[in-house]
């Protein structure tokens, strides 16, 4: 497995069992000969808290995520250019927040 898959997994396990796993990881890749990945995997820091539940939420609600970060975007262009239906903007923007707001 290569480190940016390695990497990847351990940021979608649960927080509690990271440090576990990446030390894990970090011993196979020295066992294969791999010392310097083995040094990047085990530098890894534990996630906190509102980090491990980001990367929980947007791998959970991928697509919920990206409608919100569109409609963001969308109402900082009608912002900036003062173009556009700002209060529609700021309504699709509040209700995709609404709705990763509600996920656990």
């Amino acid at each position: 497995m290569s480190t940016d898959r390695i990497v990847d997994h351990l940021y979608g396990l649960p927080r509690e069992a990271f440090t576990t796993a990446r030390n894990a990881a970090a011993d196979e890749l020295r066992k294969a000969g791999k010392r310097g990945a083995a040094d990047r995997i085990k530098a890894l820091r534990k996630p906190t808290s509102g980090a491990a539940a980001a990367n929980r939420l947007v791998r959970e609600h991928r697509d919920e995520v990206e409608a919100f970060l569109k409609a963001a975007s969308e109402l900082r262009d009608a912002q900036l250019s003062g173009k556009g239906d700002l209060m529609a903007a700021t309504r699709r923007e509040r209700s995709a927040l609404d709705r990763i707001s509600r996920r656990r």
